[in-house]
C-alpha cells in the first residue's frame, strides 16, 4: 500500500465495497466507523468494522505479536501511531495483554519486521 491518508483508504474502501454493504451508507459515517481515530491525524488505526473492511475485500495481511503490557500498552498505541505509516489493526486473543498481535496490511513492512527480528525492533529503528 502507498503512503496514502485516512480520507483516501475510506474513499476506495467506499467504492470497492458499494455492492457488498449499503448503499445509503454515507461516507463520512465511514470514515468514522472504519478508523480508530476520527480525528484528522496520520494515526492509521482500524477500529473491528474497518477490520472487517479490508477482511471483506480479502487483502493480504501479516500478523506479528505485540510485546506490551497493561502498563506499557497507551504509550505503545501513540507510538505505533505515529511511526507506522500504514493501515493496522490491534487485536486481543485472549483478554491478557500478553496475547496482543498486530494485523500490518502492507507487504514491504512485514518484510522488514521480520528482517529486524520483531515489531518492537522494528519500530525503534523508524525515526519520527
Amino acid at each position: 500500500m502507498n503512503n496514502l491518508d485516512k480520507h483516501h483508504y475510506t474513499q476506495i474502501l467506499y467504492n470497492n465495497l458499494k455492492d457488498k454493504t449499503e448503499p445509503a451508507l454515507e461516507l463520512n459515517k465511514l470514515y468514522k466507523a472504519y478508523w480508530f481515530t476520527g480525528r484528522s491525524t496520520k494515526n492509521l488505526r482500524l477500529t473491528e468494522e474497518g477490520k472487517k473492511a479490508f477482511d471483506m475485500l480479502d487483502l493480504e495481511f501479516f500478523e506479528f505479536h505485540l510485546n506490551t503490557t497493561t502498563e506499557k500498552f497507551p504509550y505503545h498505541m501513540v507510538n505505533i501511531g505515529k511511526k507506522l505509516k500504514t493501515p493496522f489493526y490491534i487485536g486481543f486473543r485472549n483478554r491478557y495483554y500478553k496475547s496482543a498481535y498486530i494485523r500490518i496490511y502492507d507487504s514491504k513492512i512485514a518484510m522488514l519486521i521480520t528482517l529486524y527480528g520483531n515489531f518492537d525492533e522494528y519500530l525503534n529503528s523508524i525515526k519520527k
